[in-house]
């Protein structure tokens, strides 16, 4: 049976059927067999499915909100738009996360706040649940086509809150560090916001659309720096020092020391043990065969103290081959620069 569909639902629905391919492909593109997905990454890739199952439920709510098929089921119609609600939530609690990781490049610092941004997202989702039986925000008419109430632009102005919140946390971090780390969000920022704009001033819909043309914007911005980096194992080739020195220099990150690990013997043994302690999306360098060096923005810490002893005990216990392993931390002298720091960690590792 074919539906006959009117030309401003076909319009949408075109849009999000690309939105869907898009996001497909950036999904077979980032989720390559690896061993060794970093956090930031497995974000990176909940955003994108999160996005396609948007795509898919906006198809089946613009089909009835377009009032296309006539009457139907009323509990089919507060199911689509409920979830499509839903699924938004999760869009943007998931934003929340990513950006948080994406700037401050801590696992934990995103663990410690996750759950207080959850409180008001449990919260909008209850809401959210009520109204289906009560519908105070949305409504339906006889025809079972949605009538929006003023509750909902209420609830749809916490939701934008979240995003501002977003905003003022890149600014704010920029503002406090004088550069994002590694982290352009303008180039995604653009067609999402176009897109959220249609979507809200027009009968169309095209949020969906631009938020996948944002995520592959977002993607390829790290495409250079990935090609430094052996994603199956999840450390840098020697060659990233000059995009460190790069970085550097323009202020999106500042070197504070490093630590430098020789292994002789069961090398790819110590290999594994030694990415095992390594934060995921660390500045983890392969210098040679069995040497490697940690370059990391805190210096002499307890951090480093308790890496350098946890890669050695482990080392130590190791049976199946011996590993003999040599470990030296370097800090940054008070009077060098970041860029000299990484030229002397450069010449140092050289002579090694």
């Amino acid at each position: 049976m074919i539906i006959p569909l009117s030309d401003l639902t076909k319009t949408s629905i075109y849009a999000d059927v690309s939105a869907i391919i898009l996001l497909l492909g950036l999904l077979l593109l980032t989720n390559r067999l690896r061993k060794r997905a970093g956090f930031g990454e497995k974000l990176f890739s909940k955003l994108s499915q999160v996005s396609v199952v948007y795509a898919v439920f906006d198809i089946i709510y613009m089909i009835i909100r377009s009032g296309d098929l006539g009457q139907v089921n009323g509990v089919l119609a507060m199911t689509a738009v409920t979830v499509v609600e839903f699924v938004t939530l999760v869009l943007i609690y998931t934003w929340l996360l990513y950006v948080d990781f994406m700037l401050y490049q801590s696992e934990d610092h995103v663990l410690r706040h996750y759950k207080m941004l959850a409180i008001p997202f449990f919260v909008l989702a209850v809401v959210l649940f009520l109204n289906c039986f009560f519908q105070f925000m949305i409504e339906l008419d006889p025809d079972e086509i949605y009538d929006f109430t003023g509750p909902y632009f209420v609830y749809i102005a916490f939701e934008y809150a979240f995003l501002i919140v977003s905003i003022v946390m890149i600014i704010r971090y920029k503002k406090n560090n004088g550069s994002m780390h590694y982290t352009n969000f303008v180039p995604m920022g653009i067609p999402v916001l176009v897109g959220a704009l249609v979507s809200n001033t027009t009968p169309y819909s095209a949020f969906a659309l631009g938020l996948a043309i944002g995520l592959v914007f977002l993607h390829f911005s790290f495409m250079e720096e990935a090609c430094y980096k052996n994603e199956e194992k999840g450390y840098f080739h020697k060659e990233y020092f000059e995009r460190l020195i790069e970085h550097t220099k323009n202020g999106e990150y500042d070197p504070r020391g490093a630590i430098y690990f020789k292994a002789e013997g069961n090398r790819e043994a110590f290999e594994e043990i030694l990415l095992e302690w390594i934060p995921d999306d660390s500045e983890l360098l392969k210098i040679h065969d069995g040497s490697y060096l940690f370059v990391n923005e805190h210096g002499r810490s307890r951090i480093t103290d308790m890496l350098i002893t946890d890669i050695s005990e482990d080392t130590e216990k190791y049976k199946d081959g011996p590993i003999s392993l040599e470990n030296e931390l370097i800090v940054r002298n008070e009077n060098e620069s970041g860029v000299e720091f990484l030229n002397r960690l450069m010449e140092e590792t050289d002579r090694r």
